[in-house]
């Protein structure tokens, strides 16, 4: 004899409105933290740009200043003061580069001046300390 109720294959509409709405949840969360990751992607990349430039003024700085040295111990500081301050080593919307006099007050510096020569693009900077003779 065959039983009154029959057995349903398949999903009821309940299931299927249930799993739709925990579905969507998870999607939304799912972009709205992927959309942030990938927004801010460049950022990294652009930042050890930013580093690069910076570094590859400063060692070109401190190639002068060496080079100056060689020269003419007396004057090379202040000689590449003056390049620094008439922008020699600044690039166009790039890293500019400033410098001031500053003195060091120590046992084995003892008034001597330095030139403190600060390279900065963005938010970065790199900072070098040059001796004067």
């Amino acid at each position: 004899m065959y039983s009154k109720y029959r057995r349903q294959k398949g999903f009821t509409l309940i299931e299927v409105i249930i799993t739709i709405v925990i579905t969507s949840v998870m999607a939304s969360l799912l972009l709205s933290f992927m959309g942030s990751a990938v927004s801010n992607a460049p950022l990294p990349v652009g930042r050890l740009d930013n580093h690069y430039q910076i570094t590859a003024v400063m060692e070109e700085i401190t190639k002068e200043y060496h080079r100056r040295m060689r020269v003419d111990s007396d004057t090379a500081v202040g000689l590449l003061n003056t390049a620094v301050g008439n922008g020699d080593f600044n690039i166009t919307g790039g890293p500019t580069a400033t410098a001031v006099w500053s003195t060091l007050d120590t046992a084995n510096f003892a008034g001597n001046s330095l030139l403190q020569v600060t390279v900065t693009l963005g938010d970065q900077s790199v900072t070098a300390l040059f001796p004067d003779s």
